[in-house]
């Protein structure tokens, strides 16, 4: 039972670092903070529904964000 939980555990824990690495380099990829972005997407995503998911992305957030929270402003 231990070892199968272990299982699960990891699998989730997988699952929910690779998601979030891929919120910090696709804000990196876009010249946005990542630490602004992942705070509007957190804050949004549980008003948002799944058919505007794309609605979340940096690249169309970057004007959500103010101009001192993006990279090398």
């Amino acid at each position: 039972p231990i070892a199968a939980a272990l299982k699960i555990a990891s699998r989730f824990g997988a699952k929910a670092v690779a998601v979030l690495y891929t919120l910090v380099e696709s804000a990196k990829a876009t010249g946005v903070d990542p630490r602004a972005y992942l705070e509007v997407v957190l804050s949004r995503a549980s008003q948002t529904p799944p058919s505007r998911a794309q609605e979340l992305t940096p690249w169309h957030l970057t004007t959500d964000l103010p101009a001192s929270e993006r990279q090398g402003s």
